[in-house]
């Protein structure tokens, strides 16, 4: 075999790795990004709470009518201790009108209404359990989180942190990854 055919075999050999490689990298970086939760648009939420905000202050209401009521609604669940069947359905039908995919939780223990408008992770090996939304907090906020200026500096993959971006009196736009 001549010297100049084990030079093109090399060559051709080395730039086959050269794309094996990059293609993994790419792949694995794909794979990577697709799993970390989406930096949260917190004009977007701003705006839902701003437009919707009597309708958030009607469900804060119905949730803190009885200090045992404890709950999560969904679209299609509900476990919703404490609220009678006309509650439930008035609370289901102003959680959709702010949006209907969202989940709404009363945490009676921490006196905390949360609004959950996306969230994941929870099937991903590769990634933490994130959940971004709006919240009402009434008491002791500093205990329950940390109250930031905007989420466009957090750090998306610091785990068991709850970011708080403050809306009004009470309410907060969060981001939380556990």
């Amino acid at each position: 075999m001549r010297a100049s055919s084990i030079k093109k075999i090399l060559a051709t050999i080395g730039i086959l790795l050269i794309l094996v490689f990059t293609s993994w990298t790419m792949v694995k970086k794909w794979t990577l990004q697709s799993s970390l939760p989406p930096t949260p648009n917190e004009e977007k939420l701003s705006a839902t709470f701003r437009a919707k905000r009597d309708i958030f202050d009607k469900l804060q209401s119905i949730a803190f009518q009885n200090e045992s009521i404890a709950f999560r609604i969904g679209k299609t669940d509900a476990d919703s201790s404490g609220l009678s069947a006309n509650q439930l359905r008035e609370t289901r039908y102003l959680l959709s009108t702010i949006d209907p995919d969202a989940i709404l939780i009363m945490n009676r223990e921490e006196q905390i209404l949360s609004f959950i408008f996306q969230g994941g992770g929870s099937q991903l090996p590769t990634g933490p359990q994130w959940s971004i939304g709006i919240e009402y907090i009434p008491k002791d906020v500093e205990k329950h989180g940390r109250i930031v200026n905007t989420f466009k500096d957090i750090d998306l993959n610091a785990e068991g942190f709850i970011y708080l971006l403050p809306l009004d009196t009470h309410w907060y736009c969060y981001y939380q990854n556990y």
